[in-house]
């Protein structure tokens, strides 16, 4: 099985899915959706990208089933 981590940061909105692809189809394991102010841009790349990565530990530690779903907002 290969494992998937999906980004979308949008509209100061940071969107992330874990999921794995084999033979029985796609397996969505997890969705999150954060606040945040600030846009991704090349000169604050690497503390965003440290951020996620403590955002995504923390949501590991709570052992939920889902870290939270959201509905899309037009």
């Amino acid at each position: 099985m290969r494992r998937f981590l999906a980004i979308d940061w949008d509209q100061q909105q940071l969107h992330v899915v874990a999921a794995t692809v084999g033979r029985n189809g796609l397996q969505l394991e997890r969705a999150a959706v954060w606040s945040e102010p600030q846009a991704p841009t090349a000169d604050n790349a690497e503390a965003l990208g440290k951020l996620l990565r403590e955002r995504l530990k923390a949501a590991a530690r709570a052992r939920a089933g889902c870290w939270s779903a959201s509905g899309a907002s037009a």
